[in-house]
């Protein structure tokens, strides 16, 4: 029963980690950071389950307790309340915990270490569990204004998922309890634990397809659309004075990522993935930008391109048009000719020509 239960678990994570790599390679448009980290978390999870297994005895709980790395990780990418920077942390110490745990399962296998009780893995999964609603509760925190917001005036997916968010942290928190519930006095994986089990995998493939699909919530497929749909700005739109205190917020929002972050430097820039870092959705930002610049997106963020080229040519005027298109962020020359000569009213060859005769005047 043990090893069925333990082969059981193995292809779960093996069946999640094979989903993202499909999609990486079938699907291009979704390659993004998010599935990347998440194939490999779970192909460095399918090696630990591996030597759990080879391991040998009561393996089942310990494997249970080795998926539980990924309970954090896969929440805060498929949410929409993190940060990139703070998803990358979390996912960094969750990847180095299950090397830790590699390296020890390696010393147990080779007789040099001994392996510790199995009600340290309940002990440990309990921790995690509570570790995952605390999260939840803090990011939730920390982001009350943009809730209060969302709620007030976004659209129906988005207040859903703050919904699924609670939901996931309820359910994840009866796990450690039917664990200890099958832990004594009989060891071996009886209902309470497989159910456990059940939830576990259940909220980490939910979290696999949230992540994968970018939408906010599991259920929606084509959720670009169904975003779209949902946006009725019935009450804001009647109310002139509240519709532009949140573009507002919006644009002070998208301004600080792209001064603090710098965005526009990756060449794959979609407006969904500051979409994610904003909390906030696609309609809301194309206007707050159009509100306040009078550009679309594409424009406004070719103009902090083309700024920071001419900033990198100022500080090393022996740059080629070709460098500085690529530095900038720009997948091609013709783009960066046509959106210089957009926000320059110049050729950048000429320009740089300029410029050039310039320095040397003033050296002179």
């Amino acid at each position: 029963m043990t090893l069925v239960y333990s082969l059981f678990i193995l292809l779960a994570v093996i069946c999640m980690m094979l989903f993202h790599l499909f999609r990486l390679i079938r699907y291009k448009a979704y390659a993004n950071n998010e599935n990347r980290i998440a194939a490999g978390m779970l192909s460095v999870t399918v090696l630990l389950l591996l030597l759990d297994i080879a391991l040998g005895g009561e393996s089942s709980l310990r494997m249970t307790m080795d998926v539980a790395f990924l309970l954090l990780p896969f929440m805060m990418l498929a949410s929409t309340l993190w940060k990139p920077e703070h998803i990358k942390i979390v996912c960094l110490v969750s990847v180095a915990g299950q090397i830790v745990l590699m390296a020890y399962y390696m010393l147990c296998l080779a007789g040099i270490a001994r392996l510790y009780p199995v009600h340290v893995s309940a002990v440990v999964l309990s921790v995690s569990c509570i570790a995952y609603t605390i999260t939840i509760a803090f990011g939730v925190y920390m982001r009350v204004r943009d809730i209060r917001m969302i709620v007030k005036y976004g659209n129906a997916l988005q207040i859903l998922s703050l919904n699924v968010e609670l939901v996931y942290a309820v359910f994840i928190n009866v796990v450690p309890v039917l664990i200890l519930m099958d832990l004594y006095p009989d060891q071996s994986p009886g209902m309470f634990h497989c159910v456990a089990f059940l939830l576990l995998i259940s909220h980490l493939t939910a979290s696999s397809i949230r992540i994968a699909t970018e939408s906010y919530f599991v259920l929606m497929r084509d959720h670009e659309r169904k975003i779209m749909e949902s946006m009725k700005i019935t009450q804001a739109d009647s109310d002139n004075a509240g519709i532009n205190e949140v573009y507002r917020h919006v644009y002070e929002r998208v301004l600080e990522y792209f001064e603090s972050n710098r965005p526009f430097l990756d060449s794959n820039l979609t407006i969904n993935d500051v979409v994610k870092v904003v909390f906030s959705n696609k309609v809301y930002i194309s206007r707050a930008i159009s509100k306040y610049t009078g550009k679309n997106f594409c424009q406004f963020v070719n103009c902090y391109r083309i700024a920071y080229a001419v900033k990198c040519f100022h500080e090393n005027m022996d740059l080629k048009i070709t460098e500085l298109a690529q530095m900038s962020g720009f997948n091609s020359v013709v783009s960066y000719n046509m959106a210089f000569r957009l926000f320059m009213n110049e050729n950048p060859s000429e320009w740089c020509r300029k410029e050039r005769a310039k320095s040397k005047i003033k050296k002179k």
